[in-house]
């Protein structure tokens, strides 16, 4: 059946696209990798509950239907939103990976025609996406735990599949950093609150800007208002990065904001009471889920 993935990944490949197949007998070392990163406090606890204790490893469930896990980045640009306050405009930026909705549309309705064609099926993968890049050679890690795929550095959107499509050439492997973050500290430098350490592989996460403006939480103390940097998420590590190179100055316009929208939205509007109009913007940008935290970091943004 090799030659079924080969002419998935030649179709995936022709719209830029890059993918790789393991079996899904992996399930159960990602589990183990995750947790046990917990288990030795190598993950403070909030961001494990956060963000990592949410994935879907049902052995039983999935090892009896599927066969293999896809994954596959396609590459994704910088957003930049425009706002207008008192006649001027404002440009924030949305980081690469917030704005998934369409192309994960596309690339499940993309992937149902082609392997309906051979008789299999694809179903959506609720998986740890960095570290499953990175162990199926999609991928290396960077310094500051950011997936960087060849010809697209970081600037991509992940995602993975489980599928009843026999692996007959499993890409797992050990995980790997770039070679280049062996004499670079481009990113450690950069890093505002200081969560890239030089003396451990893992970030700090719970110091990270992306997980403090992420959320509701009350910002430490510690944190300036002009490390702010992007509507949500930080572009900082990303932007020095010379890996990202070709691709940082490729921002994409994605959506304008008027006045009267972007006062509703400082004035934190309730989502239910905003104008269906302004609604549908958001919900294209995939905003409407941090739509709590928008106001606050906006409002920092053009402080």
């Amino acid at each position: 059946m090799a030659e079924v993935y080969k002419a998935l990944k030649d179709i995936l490949g022709n719209k830029g696209y890059q993918s790789r197949l393991i079996s899904i007998s992996h399930l159960t070392e990602l589990q183990v990798e995750i947790k046990g990163l917990h288990e030795i406090g190598m993950l403070e606890d909030t961001i494990y509950q956060r963000y990592l204790k949410r994935f879907d490893y049902d052995h039983g469930s999935l090892l009896s239907k599927f066969k293999s896990i896809l994954t596959i980045a396609v590459p994704q640009a910088l957003s930049s939103i425009g706002f207008t306050i008192n006649g001027n405009t404002y440009s924030a930026v949305i980081p690469p990976t917030y704005i998934y909705g369409k192309v994960l549309g596309e690339t499940e309705s993309l992937l149902e025609n082609i392997l309906a064609g051979y008789g299999f099926k694809a179903e959506r993968a609720l998986l740890p996406l960095k570290l499953l890049a990175v162990r199926s050679g999609l991928g290396a890690f960077g310094r500051n735990n950011i997936c960087y795929v060849p010809e697209m550095g970081s600037f991509h959107r992940l995602m993975a599949y489980f599928t009843d499509m026999p692996c007959s050439t499993d890409s797992w492997q050990e995980v790997k950093t770039m070679e280049r973050c062996n004499t670079c500290s481009a990113c450690e430098k950069a890093c505002p609150t200081g969560c890239i350490d030089i003396d451990r592989f893992l970030i700090k996460a719970e110091n990270c800007l992306t997980n403090l403006n992420e959320n509701t939480d009350v910002f430490p103390g510690w944190v300036k208002a002009d490390w702010h940097n992007a509507l949500v998420g930080c572009m900082k590590c990303q932007q020095i990065c010379p890996e990202n190179k070709p691709f940082i100055g490729n921002a994409a316009e994605a959506a304008f904001f008027s006045e009267s929208e972007t006062k509703d939205i400082l004035r934190e509007t309730p989502l239910d009471r905003l104008p269906d109009e302004t609604v549908k913007k958001l919900e294209a940008l995939d905003m409407a889920e941090y739509y709590d935290v928008l106001a606050r970091n906006l409002k920092l943004l053009i402080k």
